[in-house]
């Protein structure tokens, strides 16, 4: 018989237990096109946060896609369910989107507006006098370096 001269060394990585993922608070409906970022937590025992890499995933990537940021894309409306998956444990939230279009429209000499689902007003045009600084969420295109005088490009 041979004699074993050798000894064999592993190191090993003791990570803390999770108990639970949380997810924070988020929009459960957005406009197609939106960027919603998630956060998940992971929680020990005892309810405190331990810090744990994420891995994420999209019930219907067609709809929207999620990063390994938990960034969510969403490409299209519909509904998508996403998952943040940590040792063995799980975090799932469902959200919804609609249709990006303008439901109703309204237009001034030099400007127009619009809103679309979930009360999302959009306007653009000159600004000039304030036409477009009113509506929240409000975009102004072609209005940069123009005045009162200068026509629309």
């Amino acid at each position: 018989m041979q004699a074993l001269d050798q000894v064999t060394q592993s190191t090993l990585h003791v990570l803390p237990v999770i108990a639970s993922i949380e997810l924070a608070a988020h929009p459960t409906q957005v406009l197609a096109l939106d960027t919603v970022q998630l956060v998940a937590t992971a929680l020990d025992y005892a309810g405190a946060p331990v810090a744990r890499q994420f891995t994420w995933t999209s019930s219907n990537p067609a709809v929207a896609t999620v990063d390994a940021s938990g960034a969510v894309h969403f490409l299209s409306a519909g509904r998508a369910t996403f998952i943040a998956r940590s040792a063995f444990r799980t975090a799932a939230t469902t959200i919804s989107a609609q249709p990006r279009q303008l439901l109703a429209m309204d237009a001034g000499r030099d400007f127009a507006c619009g809103f679309a689902p979930l009360g999302q007003g959009y306007c653009w045009g000159r600004e000039t006098v304030g036409q477009t600084a009113a509506v929240a969420d409000s975009t102004c295109f072609a209005c940069a370096g123009h005045d009162d005088a200068a026509g629309m490009p």
